[in-house]
């Protein structure tokens, strides 16, 4: 079978709690609320424009159990914004239609879209976490400081693994204030690194700094030169964030290259 709203304008178009076996046709020419909530889809929906625009506002497609195809584009739909601005639907809620949305398109072989569904699923995922934890008492702040952390690292540092570049240029800027804590600290009195075999190259202390922390940040660890005092410390937490970090790099990067 075969239902076309295409050129429609409604104030809501629902489809709640219904069960669609047909190829169903939702590329409106302008509709404030399109409403699949609940419903068991079986066939193909299609709000994808090809020339003309699709105009929808807000899109609900919680509880959806997506058993066919959902054709729709990120951009010319203006996925994020239909999600996002829906004002009765809480933050699990919101996270659950990013899911779905990543199934979906990464059934579709739209795998850039599926990254970015990927990304707004764990956001708002991790909103629902921090609002949680806000009404936890003692335990909820501790909570809180991970979740901190989690935001850092996962999500600013490498987008939840969905960008090998951003990973890259963390694992530089990380590098980089290593190297300018291992160059501050000897003005602190806190440690210093010491050539251990005499070398003669004529490396000032700051390029001794950046050498030094280079190798630490690679695991490579020739033993040319050592750290002394707080450096040390600091030369531990260094190459366990290296390791770490150039983990993160080859995940997202195989990631990317093997889809």
């Amino acid at each position: 079978g075969h239902a076309s709203f295409s050129f429609s304008r409604f104030k809501k178009l629902s489809f709640k709690e219904s069960r669609i076996d047909m190829y169903l046709d939702l590329r409106v020419e302008n509709c404030e609320v399109i409403d699949l909530s609940d419903t068991i889809i079986r066939d193909i929906i299609d709000l994808q424009p090809i020339k003309d625009k699709v105009k929808i506002g807000l899109l609900y497609i919680h509880g959806m159990r997506n058993l066919g195809r959902f054709i729709i584009d990120w951009k010319r739909n203006n996925v994020k914004e239909m999600i996002k601005e829906q004002p009765e639907t809480s933050f699990i809620e919101k996270a659950e239609q990013f899911n779905i949305l990543k199934e979906n398109f990464h059934l579709n072989g739209q795998y850039e879209e599926e990254d970015k569904s990927y990304i707004q699923f764990k956001r708002f995922e991790q909103r629902n976490d921090i609002a949680e934890a806000k009404e936890m008492g003692v335990a909820g702040v501790l909570r809180r400081l991970f979740y901190i952390f989690r935001w850092i690292v996962f999500d600013k540092m490498g987008l939840y693994a969905t960008s090998p570049l951003r990973v890259l240029f963390s694992m530089i800027v990380v590098y980089v204030l290593f190297s300018l804590a291992y160059a501050i600290l000897p003005i602190l009195n806190l440690g210093v690194i010491v050539n251990s075999v005499g070398a003669t190259d004529g490396l000032n202390y700051l390029q001794t700094s950046f050498y030094h922390s280079a190798i630490t940040f690679l695991t490579i660890g020739y033993g040319d030169f050592y750290p002394t005092g707080f450096s040390r410390a600091l030369s531990v937490v260094e190459g366990w964030t290296g390791l770490f970090l150039m983990s993160y790099f080859t995940v997202a990067f195989v990631r990317k290259i093997l889809r």
